[in-house]
């Protein structure tokens, strides 16, 4: 392989890690401060202790793993698609007829 392809190949694999990190980043904070803040918000508005903060943390615990499990099995795809298909080892030939 030449420089410029190993190169290419080293770019897409960094990018590919830089974007799978901010996407795992988001989906784990982007509910927590949502639902964990909303709740927060509204035990200081009604004046419920830590109810509507703990309950808001459940459910954003729940979709984080939903979008992270969700993430996970598509990254899969996209590697099983991408892969070259399995080589066939040197005792195979036999073992077809």
């Amino acid at each position: 392989m030449d420089d410029q392809g190993k190169n290419n190949k080293d770019r897409v694999f960094r990018s590919f890690i830089l974007t799978t990190s901010v996407y795992g980043g988001v989906s784990i904070l982007g509910p927590l401060l949502l639902l964990g803040g909303g709740g927060y918000l509204l035990d200081k508005a009604f004046y419920t202790g830590r109810l509507f903060f703990i309950c808001g943390v459940a459910l954003a615990f729940i979709l984080t793993n939903i979008l992270l499990y969700r993430r996970a099995a598509s990254v899969t795809r996209e590697i099983v698609k991408l892969s070259p298909p399995p080589k066939e080892m040197a005792g195979d030939e036999d073992s077809q007829t």
